[in-house]
């Protein structure tokens, strides 16, 4: 199987948090994830689609941050992109040149079985997306 770039997208940091920060409960439940790929080699990185601690001021401000989304990633053919909720899904609804995954935000999943459930489908997804050669 091919190599691939996993890529978690969040919408915006935590105040003086990294993206999708392991103390969180999101981003707890992403390295659960991210651990199943990584012991294969395959580059796992957290990232939010606003690098910033609050959501963007204005249309404008937003724009400027999404282009600086895509400037800092440089996304490449065999990227698999897996957009945490509804609000980044909206603003990133289609990328032709990576493999895009629309998740709920994990945020959202209460309880443990449905964090493992939640857990396997996600992994299963990306699994479904890596490319064969």
């Amino acid at each position: 199987m091919r190599k691939s770039r996993i890529i978690f997208v969040g919408i915006h940091n935590k105040a003086g948090k990294e993206p999708l920060c392991s103390s969180t409960k999101t981003g707890k439940i992403v390295d659960e994830i991210a651990e199943q790929f990584a012991i294969n080699d395959h580059e796992v990185v957290k990232t939010n689609l606003y690098n910033i601690d609050s959501m963007p001021e204005g249309a404008t401000h937003a724009a400027i941050l999404v282009a600086d989304f895509f400037y800092r990633n440089k996304f490449a053919e065999n990227d698999i992109v897996v957009l945490l909720g509804k609000d980044v899904q909206t603003v990133i609804p289609v990328m032709h040149t990576v493999s895009l995954l629309k998740l709920n935000h994990p945020s959202s999943v209460f309880g443990t079985e449905k964090r493992q459930a939640y857990i396997q489908q996600a992994i299963q997804s990306i699994n479904d997306r890596m490319l064969p050669y």
